[in-house]
């Protein structure tokens, strides 16, 4: 348990110092379409590869699989260092971070469904707790590495020594044994069609798909494009690798903290309503000048994002029959994360043709008042169909 903790902790890490020190290159440039179409090609194949991966983590080798991602993505990294010191976030870079999502995406499922094999049933909460610990860890430190090495060497520098923390993380999976019984699936169109019936039943999961869908595609390219390019250009980089250090903080904070608080019940509200707190780094670059304020409100959006995370994780795992959570969890992962791609490019092209501190703050009341609108429909016509039957939180009627 202890080595895939570290694992994914130097994951993590190599992710983050990937992701930064591609922003810090961005915003020394002002390329905003370059980075919104190099990040929007690496979560393209999110959609249709992880549900493969997922039928090929049941039928294959979880482990050999985890191996190979992070040694692929270690390679293609590798190959973006010498593409943007050519051509910076052009078409090359472009393909190459579409290969790179395609060997991430296919190997998410097997990367994430390691510890179950490793730990008991009993101790699986308190697992999962020290391994987002990690997780979280590694992004708090990436930020904090990929600005030094930024200011005190090259911001390429960052994208060549990613790839030592993959393949680190890889050869600390090498040695975990993996014990337990494979359950095969029944093939990616059964699932799939299996899961689509199940909806008829769960109907919160679908209507929160499609929320979870939109806003997290705008959240993802405000704070992926925007914010860092607006904090670069105007404050310099270390601004924005401080604020990208203080919103790991804040989701350090988030999962320390649910493993003494938890959230046992309205599971779905407090998932939706502690999303809206992502909201306040837009509205804080675009008000303020000084970093300082940049950095409280991404380190309060932080805990609020690993919070909605965490209910809403649990709320899959409480309200959603065992014989279908593994469906519903490939759904969710592929509609969730779907249309990134669309919020990473729609950012770059509004973000090369409009005011900045506008745009900044037209997000900040999408991502404010989009979750506490849904959570008022919601309320009313959880209340309106609920009473007689006792249910709360858009419970469906056979967890009632």
């Amino acid at each position: 348990m202890w080595l895939l903790a570290v694992s994914q902790g130097l994951q993590s890490f190599g992710t983050s110092v990937f992701a930064i020190s591609l922003a810090l290159l961005a915003g020394q440039n002002g390329d905003f379409l370059g980075l919104g179409l190099v990040l929007a090609a690496r979560t393209i194949p999110t959609v249709v590869v992880a549900l493969f991966g997922g039928v090929a983590a049941d039928l294959w080798s979880k482990k050999l699989l985890a191996i190979l991602t992070l040694l692929g993505v270690a390679v293609l990294n590798v190959a973006t260092l010498f593409s943007v010191v050519h051509q910076g976030l052009g078409p090359i870079t472009q393909v190459i971070s579409l290969a790179s999502g395609l060997i991430s995406a296919f190997g998410a499922p097997a990367l994430y469904t390691l510890l179950p094999s490793v730990v008991s049933a009993e101790n699986n909460f308190r697992a999962n707790a020290v391994v987002r610990t990690f997780r979280n860890a590694g992004s708090l430190l990436g930020p904090i590495l990929a600005t030094f090495v930024s200011t005190s060497f090259q911001t390429t520098s960052g994208i060549a020594l990613s790839s030592v923390f993959f393949v680190c993380s890889a050869l600390c999976i090498l040695p975990v044994r993996i014990s337990g019984v494979v359950t095969r699936s029944e093939g990616i169109k059964k699932d799939i069609r299996a899961a689509f019936s199940a909806l008829k039943d769960h109907r919160w999961f679908g209507h929160l798909l499609l929320f979870w869908a939109l806003f997290l595609a705008l959240q993802s390219g405000f704070t992926s494009v925007l914010q860092p390019i607006a904090a670069t250009s105007k404050a310099g980089p270390a601004s924005y690798g401080a604020m990208a250090a203080a919103l790991a903080v804040g989701y350090l904070m988030g999962s320390l903290l649910c493993t003494k608080w938890k959230v046992e019940k309205s599971l779905l509200t407090a998932s939706v309503g502690f999303f809206a707190l992502c909201s306040l780094p837009n509205f804080a670059l675009a008000t303020f000048a000084q970093p300082l304020w940049w950095c409280l409100a991404a380190m309060v959006a932080g805990l609020g994002l690993e919070i909605s995370g965490v209910a809403w994780g649990s709320a899959l795992q409480t309200r959603v029959p065992e014989e279908h959570l593994g469906k519903f969890s490939s759904l969710d992962y592929a509609v969730s994360f779907g249309l990134l791609p669309v919020g990473y490019a729609l950012c770059g092209f509004l973000g090369a043709s409009l005011p900045t501190n506008s745009l900044l703050l037209v997000g900040g009341w999408i991502l404010l008042l989009g979750p506490l609108a849904y959570l008022a429909v919601s309320y009313r016509f959880d209340v309106k169909n609920s009473l007689s039957a006792g249910r709360t939180d858009f419970e469906s009627p056979e967890k009632a």
